[in-house]
C-alpha cells in the first residue's frame, strides 16, 4: 500500500526535497533509469522512451510534466548535471527553447548514479508505485548535497547552485570539531523553502547541509548494516565449508551414497543456506581454497564495519572521501545535433 499521503505528493511536486534536492518527478525518472534493463544503462536513449516508461510505471499523468522535469535535471549546471543529454535541451538562460521528446537522447550521469548510492542495499525505505506492482524510493540516498551542489529553480522554490568544491569544504568544516575557520557559506543569512520529509519549511544553507549530512549517515549506517549481515552470511557459509574440507576423500565417499546434495547437508548438520554455497563450488574452488585466511579476512572486515558503524566520526570520514571522489570524476559536456 502507498505509504505517502495526497498532501505530501503535492508538497514533494513543488519543494524540492533537503535530503535528494528533488521533486517527486524528477525523483521517478532517475529511479527509472535503474530499474530499465541493465544494457540500457550505458548508452543514450529516446527521451520519448524514458517518459513513457516512468509515465506508465511511476507517474501515470501528464507526459509533457515528465519531460520538463527531465529537461530540467538535464539543463542543471555546466557541470555536474544528474542526466547528460544529446539534442537540444535549450540552457539555463533560455528554459523554455528545448526540443520535443522525440528529437532528444538521455543517459543518466555518474552523478545520476551517486543519487543512487546504496537502495539495492536497503539505504532508504520503498513504497509501492500507483497501482501496487513495483516499488520506488520515498527519497533517494545522494551520495552528494544535490540540493545545494545543483540548486533548483521551480514554482514555489528557488535554491542557487553552488561550486562543488566549496560545499565539500563546508561539509569537512561541519565534520571538524573545532574548526579553525568558519566557511563563508555557512554563515549565510538566507533561506530557501525546502521539504524536509514532514512539512515546508525555510532553511539556510548551514541548516540544509546539516539536514543532508544526517540523512547519509543514515543511509550510510544502513549500507554498513547490510554488509555486516552479508558478511555474517559469508562466514555461516565458510563453517561449513571447512568442515566439508576436514576430510575431503570420506566425505565425497559419503556423498555419494545420497541421492541429493540436500540430503547429504543434512546428514551433515548444514541448514539450506549452507548446503546452496557449498552445492555452487566447484572441485577447483575447492582445491584451491585456503578456508582458513577466507574466514579471517571476512572476520577482519566484519570488524572494520562494526567499528564504522559505532563511530560518527568514521562515517563522516566515508561522507567526505566519497564527495572529493565524485569531485574529480572527469564531466562530460553536453551535445547539441
Amino acid at each position: 500500500m502507498n505509504m505517502i499521503n495526497e498532501n505530501e505528493v503535492k508538497q514533494m511536486e513543488l519543494y524540492p526535497d533537503v535530503r535528494d534536492g528533488l521533486i517527486s518527478v524528477q525523483r521517478k525518472i532517475l529511479w527509472s533509469f535503474r530499474t530499465r534493463p541493465q544494457k540500457e544503462l550505458n548508452q543514450f536513449v529516446k527521451s520519448a522512451k524514458i517518459v513513457g516508461y516512468v509515465m506508465g510505471h511511476f507517474y501515470p499523468y501528464n507526459a509533457d510534466c515528465i519531460y520538463k522535469g527531465l529537461v530540467n535535471m538535464v539543463q542543471l549546471t555546466e557541470k555536474d548535471p544528474l542526466v547528460y543529454g544529446q539534442g537540444n535541451f535549450g540552457s539555463r538562460t533560455d528554459r523554455n527553447s528545448y526540443a520535443a521528446m522525440r528529437f532528444t537522447e538521455v543517459k543518466i550521469s555518474c552523478f545520476g548514479r551517486a543519487m543512487l548510492d546504496g537502495v539495492e542495499k536497503n539505504a532508504v525505505p520503498l513504497y509501492d508505485n500507483f497501482n501496487g506492482t513495483f516499488k520506488e524510493p520515498c527519497y533517494l540516498p545522494s551520495m552528494f548535497p544535490n540540493l545545494l551542489v545543483n540548486g533548483f529553480n521551480g514554482e514555489r522554490a528557488s535554491v542557487p547552485p553552488h561550486d562543488f568544491s566549496d560545499v565539500i569544504a563546508c561539509v569537512q568544516n561541519c565534520c571538524d570539531a573545532a574548526p579553525q575557520m568558519r566557511h563563508p557559506l555557512l554563515g549565510e543569512s538566507r533561506s530557501f523553502p525546502v521539504w524536509t520529509g514532514e512539512k515546508v519549511e525555510e532553511l539556510s544553507f548551514a541548516q540544509i547541509l546539516g539536514m543532508w549530512v544526517d540523512h547519509r549517515i543514515e543511509c550510510l549506517r544502513k549500507i554498513l548494516v547490510w554488509d555486516v549481515e552479508e558478511i555474517k552470511k559469508k562466514l555461516h557459509c565458510l563453517k561449513a565449508k571447512k568442515i566439508f574440507l576436514q576430510d575431503i576423500p570420506v566425505n565425497i565417499k559419503r556423498l555419494k551414497k545420497f541421492k541429493d546434495f540436500q540430503e547429504f547437508g543434512s546428514s551433515m548438520g548444514f541448514d539450506e543456506e549452507q548446503n546452496k554455497y557449498l552445492k555452487k563450488l566447484s572441485f577447483l574452488d575447492i582445491a584451491a581454497s585456503d578456508v582458513e585466511s577466507e574466514i579471517s579476512l571476512a572476520e577482519s572486515k566484519l570488524a572494520e564495519l562494526r567499528k564504522k558503524l559505532d563511530s560518527r566520526e568514521a562515517l563522516l570520514r566515508i561522507i567526505v572521501e566519497q564527495l572529493e571522489t565524485l569531485a574529480n570524476l572527469p564531466r562530460a559536456k553536453q551535445k547539441k545535433v
